[in-house]
């Protein structure tokens, strides 16, 4: 009897990587945050700014999500991106999410054109873009004051910029040790002209 293979979905999302060691200070807020029992950190390796989290995607899907975002992507040029104050989600108050600021404008464009590229495939965000960096998750709530002291005291701290010359659509594996990022594939963005 012939086995027919079935295609599993593929949990994808589309990002930007982040060069953690061109970040001043980065290293130091992630070792203090590593410090935290309850925080969880994300792998350095696996720190990059979500344009859009897809879910888990089909192969058919997943081929019309590459030519949606090639064409988004036209004409499109790297950029930098700032790296400026820790914050948490949902609030300071209530934290669940450790993060950095990412500032850019050409990100948020890109992000723009990606989406509404997405959005015509019939796939909907469940939330707006906002652009940041997740630096650790709160694993356990008894270490929530540990965790908004360190977020106070980087509130505002600078960590510079760098330049972001790909866009990448990635597969997460979730995994007990945390997930398993890999490429699918990446857009090459030229430097700008100039």
């Amino acid at each position: 009897m012939d086995c027919i293979p079935i295609c599993m979905p593929v949990r994808a999302f589309v990002a930007v990587e982040v060069p953690v060691g061109e970040l001043k200070g980065m290293d130091e807020v992630l070792h203090e945050l590593g410090a935290v029992p309850g925080l969880k950190c994300v792998e350095r390796h696996n720190i990059h700014i979500t344009i859009r989290f897809l879910g888990d995607v089909s192969d058919q899907l997943l081929a019309a999500i590459e030519s949606a975002i090639a064409d988004a992507l036209q004409g499109a040029s790297g950029f930098q991106t700032r790296v400026y104050g820790i914050g948490a989600f949902p609030s300071e108050r209530d934290i669940r999410v450790v993060w950095a600021g990412a500032i850019s404008p050409a990100l948020e464009d890109i992000a723009a054109k990606i989406n509404a590229a997405i959005d015509k495939l019939g796939l909907k965000a469940d939330k707006s873009f906002t652009p940041h960096i997740t630096l650790a998750r709160l694993k356990q709530r008894q270490f929530e004051r540990a965790s908004r002291e360190i977020v106070a005291k980087h509130r505002s701290a600078e960590f510079g910029s760098y330049n972001v010359s790909k866009v990448k659509l990635k597969k997460s594996t979730l995994a007990p040790s945390g997930p398993i990022y890999e490429d699918i594939r990446a857009w090459d963005l030229p430097p700008p002209s100039g």
